[in-house]
């Protein structure tokens, strides 16, 4: 049981049931965002038409709000703040809609097909599978800033404290600036990074595809730890000079307090 939850219980969650579903035309892969009373969720191409559809429910109701149809695919999460919607597309296509209609209010091209956005302080902030990390105005679309990490896939941003958080298939973490796309720091894991870094407490956390979860102090980028699977793993720290040193565990690495972690999508 996780000691943490205090709405579900053993008294309560044999009473839990299904409050209304609806159908999206398509395959439901990303997260839905909800926002102010209303549940905002995009749907790929299954129905054989091309087409993908961004979809607004009424979140206690399921009644449907408004809906949008987009020629090709929508790629993963939207997100929603300051009453904009914001969907990339396979195209390479970011598009901004009126979170309350439904309709068009700006789109921006990148080079290839773009991940889910996040978005802070009136800024975009999205990546594209070419490895490059954009910055837009969020009213208007307008570029502030463009950073090429590398020539392959990264994964969405996180964005916290005045920086930019993305893991690379080049098996690279990189922090920038998020003012400028400066990049203040890269750290390497030993396998591809498509999950969205979390950052909580000083420290991102990454999950890795060589298996690990992988800490990294915030700031200057050298690791706070790795965790393994299993009991009887070693965990990997970096000196302060970024060598890394191998401590054996004995048990799971459970924090006493969990950290607050905020990850991508819109806020």
């Amino acid at each position: 049981m996780n000691p943490y939850e205090n709405v579900l219980g053993p008294s309560n969650a044999g009473g839990l049931a299904v409050a209304w579903t609806v159908r999206m035309l398509g395959l439901v892969e990303s997260s839905p965002a909800v926002v102010d009373g209303v549940a905002y969720a995009a749907a790929g191409t299954t129905n054989g038409t091309g087409n993908s559809f961004v979809r607004a429910f009424l979140a206690s109701t399921g009644h449907l709000v408004w809906a949008r149809q987009f020629q090709g695919a929508a790629t993963r999460d939207v997100a929603v703040a300051n009453g904009l919607l914001y969907v990339g597309m396979l195209d390479g296509a970011l598009h901004a809609l009126d979170a309350a209609t439904g309709a068009d209010v700006w789109s921006f091209g990148a080079g290839s097909f773009v991940l889910s956005p996040d978005v802070v302080g009136g800024v975009v902030y999205v990546t594209d599978s070419f490895g490059e990390v954009f910055a837009l105005d969020a009213a208007t679309g307008a570029e502030l800033w463009m950073t090429q990490l590398s020539t392959i896939p990264p994964s969405s941003p996180t964005v916290a404290d005045g920086r930019v958080y993305v893991g690379s298939s080049d098996h690279d973490v990189y922090a920038m600036d998020a003012a400028t796309g400066r990049i203040k720091w890269k750290a390497p894991t030993g396998g591809d990074v498509s999950s969205t870094p979390a950052v909580g407490g000083g420290t991102v956390y990454v999950g890795s595809d060589d298996g690990d979860l992988y800490a990294f102090d915030a700031k200057t980028g050298p690791c706070a730890g790795r965790r393994p699977r299993g009991p009887g793993s070693s965990l990997r720290r970096r000196s302060p000079m970024g060598r890394c040193t191998w401590a054996r565990l004995t048990t799971t690495c459970t924090p006493s307090t969990p950290p607050r972690v905020g990850f991508g999508g819109g806020s």
